[in-house]
């Protein structure tokens, strides 16, 4: 199972982590392996590339992914409530492999 952990402060998202493999299809075939990690480096190519937004970006070995802004910003809340949003969407059709998670910090 994919697990997406968004951490928001207040009225903003300050920070995300994705981890682990959904496991609908074999590595290859994960249909939603594949739309999860698409969006979430949509979301991370659009806050840094798009946007030029300062952000901190982990990518570990096994897939995990962390993402946090650097400041709080009205721009960058909306990419990530945006991926948020897409995942809540993705976790309603497919709950068995994907749980989205929301920390108030």
């Amino acid at each position: 199972m994919t697990k997406a952990v968004f951490y928001r402060s207040l009225s903003h998202f300050a920070s995300f982590t994705v981890s682990g493999h959904a496991g609908y299809r074999e590595s290859g075939e994960d249909i939603v392996c594949a739309g999860i990690s698409s969006a979430v480096m949509l979301t991370a190519n659009g806050l840094t590339e798009v946007a030029k937004l300062p952000c901190d970006i982990e990518m570990e070995e096994d897939g995990e992914i962390s993402l946090s802004v650097q400041k709080e910003d009205d721009l960058a809340d909306l990419f990530i409530e945006s991926l948020y949003i897409h995942l809540l969407t993705l976790q309603e059709e497919y709950p068995e492999f994907l749980k989205v998670v929301t920390v108030e910090v």
